[in-house]
């Protein structure tokens, strides 16, 4: 009889172990037997925005196999299961952010099915505010200036809306946001143009940042629309302190980050102040420059110097035929090499 029950027991936790697979299990159980192939395993599901995974795994160790261990960025995770013995039967569910669905569905359009109708009528407004600022005869250069203009125009950087403020949604209908759903946002507007486009995670002044890095013809280019913000925020206005910058700016600049998981960014050919002959290199550049921009009667021009610096404004006072000019600003950092806004008054 004591052998009966023993054998009922076993029977029972069998068939409950079962019944914690069917219901939350989606498919085969996958046994692990390391760390590395556990991550592996956890990062090609959200890669494949799968819903759930189930493992058996060896030598389970909660410190070693730690939930917290897990990328939030894109889905929140829980799990659910039951040790035997060293062996652990775990199935992990994943509920994925909105902006990662949004993503998927830019990036490849058979996911749209994932979308729900309020997603996708986000998934329009953005993109034919993508079309409606590029067009078919732009180079792609072109089109990702257009688009990282239009979202430095529309948004301004905010912190109010709490969570909300991390969320594509936050930017199209507010208006505002931060690091994360700026670099979302312009992921999605890349998507749309056929600009390939990633989104990259780290750390500026060990304060926790996002951005993004853009393929244009064979090289890829580091691109931080947040820091191209003012902010405050100025109206109208643009910088290019971080467009489509190598992977030495930006260190130079502060940024941290895993760069194994990037492109390797090495071109300055397609960073704006190389491509538009606004890199100045002395102050002969500077009077050639200022000298263009009278003749063509341009009032602003956003420059760099490389290799010196503006002293202050008297020094490039005669630079300027007072025919035709009023007066002028230059803002800047004096007596450092960096950007440099020059406003020209015409009389």
């Amino acid at each position: 009889m004591r052998n009966f029950k023993k054998f009922v027991l076993i029977i029972l936790i069998l068939i409950f172990a079962m019944s914690i697979k069917i219901v939350y299990g989606n498919g085969d159980v996958v046994t692990v037997y390391n760390f590395e192939q556990w991550k592996s395993i956890i990062d090609k599901t959200i890669e494949n925005a799968d819903e759930s995974v189930s493992m058996s795994i060896k030598n389970y160790d909660s410190k070693i196999y730690d939930i917290k261990l897990i990328d939030r960025s894109n889905a929140s995770v829980s799990m659910k299961g039951y040790l035997w013995g060293s062996t652990a039967n775990v199935t992990y569910k994943f509920n994925y952010h909105e902006n990662y669905k949004l993503i998927r569905a830019s990036e490849d359009a058979s996911n749209i099915s994932n979308l729900d109708e309020s997603q996708m009528a986000l998934y329009n407004i953005v993109k034919t505010a993508c079309f409606s600022v590029i067009d078919e005869g732009m180079s792609d250069y072109e089109k990702e200036k257009a688009l990282h203009d239009y979202l430095v125009l529309k948004s301004v950087y905010d912190l109010k809306d709490g969570d909300y403020s991390h969320n594509i949604r936050n930017i199209i209908d507010a208006d505002r946001g931060v690091c994360d759903a700026y670099a979302y946002t312009f992921k999605m507007l890349c998507d749309f143009a056929g600009i390939p486009c990633k989104i990259v995670i780290g750390s500026l002044e060990n304060v926790a940042h996002a951005w993004n890095v853009v393929k244009i013809e064979d090289k890829w280019y580091y691109v931080d629309v947040t820091n191209d913000d003012s902010v405050p925020d100025i109206k109208g206005k643009v910088k290019y302190d971080f467009f489509n910058l190598t992977q030495s700016d930006l260190q130079a600049k502060g940024y941290v980050w895993d760069t194994s998981k990037t492109p390797v960014c090495d071109s300055n050919k397609y960073n704006y102040f190389v491509y538009n002959n606004l890199l100045l290199k002395n102050m002969t550049d500077m009077k050639n420059l200022i000298e263009k921009n009278v003749n063509s009667r341009k009032k602003t021009v956003i420059f760099r110097t490389e290799g010196f610096a503006i002293s202050n404004i008297n020094q490039i006072k005669g630079y300027f035929n007072s025919a035709v000019v009023s007066g002028y600003t230059l803002e800047g950092v004096f007596g450092k090499e960096g950007v440099y806004t020059l406003t020209i008054n015409y009389k």
